[in-house]
Formats: structure tokens, sequence, C-alpha cells
């Protein structure tokens, strides 16, 4: 996992959607297979996703220097106190039971 002070993606537009956007791509934890024998959790898996993105990032002087994006450190206690307030927020916005649990993001209705 990443290390240092980790903040909660809401701190960001930019790290915010990064999240969203990995909560779409691992819906759920990643079952064990011959080569891993147990099993990682969605939480593992989004934050490796992440901390790849962020050292491409950190790894490239032109797209520092050009662009000017940060991406702080997070740790899987913040992402799930954060994944947590996402579901919270989308069911009450739906009007469904806050115990809930989707899958996906709710997608914008344009």
């Amino acid at each position: 996992m990443s290390g240092g002070r980790a903040l909660p993606p809401s701190r960001s537009r930019l790290v915010e959607a990064l999240c969203l956007r990995l909560l779409q791509e691992y819906p759920g934890p990643r079952r064990p297979t011959a080569n891993q024998p147990r099993q990682v959790s969605r939480r593992r898996l989004i934050l490796a996703a992440y901390d790849r993105v962020r050292g491409r990032l950190h790894n490239s002087r032109a797209l520092l220097e050009g662009t000017g994006i940060q991406l702080y450190p997070l740790n899987e206690s913040t992402l799930g106190k954060w994944t947590g307030r996402v579901w919270t927020s989308t069911a009450s916005r739906r009007g469904a039971a806050v115990r809930c649990r989707w899958t996906q993001p709710p997608s914008s209705a344009s």
C-alpha cells in the first residue's frame, strides 16, 4: 500500500473520480485461483490499481510538469470509510434502505 498520510478521495475531484472508476472496474473481491490461493479484497484491488496509476504519474516527468496533476496516498482504512459514505449517500438518494449494497456507482442521467 501507499505510505504517508492518507486523505479521503473526496478531497480531490480527480482522486474521487479515479476511485469511482476503480469501483466500477472491481465490482467485488478476486476469487482464489491456483496461482493465488487467497481471496483478494475489493479494497486491496482498488488500492493496487490506484498505486499503479499514481506510480506511472510520478515516473512521468513530462506529465507531472505539464499538468500539475497530484495523486496523494490512500490507505485501506480511508478508502473503506469513503466507500461507506458513497454507498450510503447513493442509497439515500435512490430512496432505498441504507443497508443496500451496489457494485457500480450510479450512472449520470443525461
